[in-house]
C-alpha cells in the first residue's frame, strides 16, 4: 500500500468507529499513522495492525468510543469551567465590572424610552440569537470547509460544544417564561406580568441577557484542546 492508500484505510477506519469530529479524529488518526511507521512486523499491513495493535492498545472499538466520550466531557467542563470564571469577571473584576454597570444603566435608560416588556423580550431574544447565530455560522462554514477538502468527518467538537452552551440562552428562556409560567404564573403572560411587575428583576434579567451574548463572543474566540492520554 501506498501512504495514500494507508491513509484512506485509516480515515474509513475512524469512521466506521463513528469518530466523526475533527479533534479526536485527527489525534487518532496521528498516532495510528506512528504507530504503523514504527511497527516491528514490517510484513504487517494497515488492516492487520489496526486489528492486532491498535484496538487492544485501546480496549477495542468501545474503549475507543469511551475515551471519545470523556474527551467531549471534559472539553464541555473546560468551557462551562470558561464561561463561569468570564462572567465572574463582569461581576468584580476592573474594568468589566464597569461595562456591566454601563449595561445596566442603559437599560434603565431604555426602559423610559419603550416599554420594559419590549426591553426585556429583545435583550432575551438579542442574547439568544447572537449565541445561535454564532455557533450555527460556525458549525455550517467548518462543515461546506470538511466537504470541500474531501475529510472524513464534518464537525469540530468545540463547535458542538459552544453550541450546547448557546442552547442555554435557549433553554433560560423557555425556563423563564414557559415552565415557571405555567407552574407557577398559570402562563406565560401572567409570568412577563410578574416580572414587570418588579422593575429590579427586569432590569436584572435584561442585564443577565446581555451580558449572556457579550460572554459568549468572548468564548467563541477561545479554543479549547483536550488531549487524550494513550
Amino acid at each position: 500500500m501506498n501512504k495514500e492508500e494507508i491513509d484512506n484505510r485509516i480515515g474509513q477506519y475512524l469512521k466506521s468507529i463513528d469518530v466523526r469530529t475533527m479533534e479526536f479524529f485527527e489525534e487518532m488518526y496521528d498516532h495510528i499513522s506512528t504507530s504503523f511507521e514504527n511497527r516491528v512486523n514490517k510484513d504487517q499491513d494497515i488492516n492487520q495492525h489496526i486489528q492486532e495493535q491498535v484496538q487492544p492498545a485501546f480496549g477495542g472499538v468501545k474503549g475507543i468510543q469511551s475515551i471519545q466520550k470523556k474527551q467531549q466531557g471534559f472539553r464541555s467542563k473546560m468551557i462551562m469551567k470558561r464561561f463561569l470564571a468570564i462572567a465572574k469577571d463582569y461581576l468584580i473584576s476592573w474594568p468589566y465590572a464597569a461595562y456591566t454597570l454601563l449595561i445596566t444603566l442603559l437599560i434603565i435608560q431604555a426602559n423610559q424610552v419603550f416599554q420594559p416588556k419590549h426591553v426585556l423580550l429583545y435583550t432575551m431574544a438579542g442574547g439568544v440569537i447572537v449565541a445561535i447565530g454564532l455557533s450555527g455560522f460556525d458549525s455550517i462554514k467548518f462543515y461546506l470547509k470538511c466537504r470541500k477538502q474531501n475529510k472524513y468527518y464534518r464537525q469540530s467538537d468545540v463547535n458542538l460544544r459552544l453550541l450546547g452552551l448557546a442552547t442555554l440562552g435557549t433553554s433560560s428562556v423557555n425556563l423563564f417564561l414557559n415552565l415557571f409560567g405555567l407552574l407557577f404564573f398559570g402562563s406565560q403572560d401572567a409570568a412577563m406580568e410578574f416580572y414587570l411587575n418588579y422593575p429590579v428583576l427586569q432590569v436584572a434579567m435584561s442585564t443577565v441577557f446581555t451580558l449572556y451574548a457579550l460572554v459568549y463572543i468572548k468564548i467563541h474566540k477561545e479554543r479549547f484542546v483536550y488531549k487524550i492520554s494513550i
